[in-house]
């Protein structure tokens, strides 16, 4: 099963999880998303399981997940996935997963090629939650970032313990491998734990600002 979009797409998502109700432990297999603005928008999905899908060539972010009604309500796991972009130059919208809450969700033996960014965790407003679990993917030719994390109001806002091991890690030309961004209040993220990486910075061998591992907020 598929969904494919023609033209060029500037709203809305092939499956939209909204906020009136809970979407429990929903199962989204062997699927493929193409040419679509987003391709899953989760707003308040808990306890669910992507397995073995494809998304490609998406115009914003591939997959939104958050929680909205309960931050830390979560535990969803994304296995055996493929993410692909191939722009040249991709926008800074061009994020192949987009994740502000929705605590525990892990992402497991995935494969992520190009973007601005592969998986960008910007805590939401408020959130206070356990940060994603990425293990064992390959996450290559991102732009920017190949995982981000941030905070959109770090002043109440809370990550913990994010995992981010065994993964193989090559983000393009200027990019980082692992990025924790900038933020004026110290103690928004606590816990992470970045072991077992093979990371190598500059893909294409001209980089000469690239960083495997890059930390620079306060703490």
């Amino acid at each position: 099963f598929g969904i494919t979009a023609s033209g060029t797409q500037s709203a809305g998502a092939g499956i939209l999880v909204g906020t009136s109700a809970v979407n429990y432990e929903s199962v989204y297999y062997g699927l493929k998303f193409s040419n679509l603005y987003t391709a899953i928008d989760f707003e308040r999905a808990a306890y669910w399981v992507m397995d073995t899908c494809k998304i490609e060539t998406c115009r914003f972010y591939y997959l939104v997940i958050r929680n909205l009604v309960n931050d830390d309500e979560g535990d969803s796991h994304i296995i055996g996935c493929l993410f692909e972009n191939f722009e040249a130059s991709p926008s800074a919208d061009n994020v192949l997963i987009y994740w502000e809450s929705s605590g525990g969700l892990r992402i497991s033996c995935s494969k992520f090629n190009g973007g601005f960014r592969a998986i960008w965790c910007n805590l939401g407003d408020g959130a206070q939650t356990l940060g994603p679990i990425i293990t064992g993917c390959s996450i290559e030719g991102q732009t920017d970032a190949s995982i981000f994390l941030s905070a959109i109001v770090p002043t109440d806002s809370l990550l913990a313990r994010t995992v981010i091991t065994g993964n193989e890690i090559a983000p393009f030309t200027n990019g980082y491998g692992i990025h924790i961004a900038a933020a004026s209040t110290a103690g928004w993220c606590l816990g992470t734990t970045i072991t077992g990486n093979n990371i190598s910075t500059g893909l294409n061998g001209s980089g000469t600002t690239g960083r495997g591992i890059h930390l620079d907020y306060a703490a």
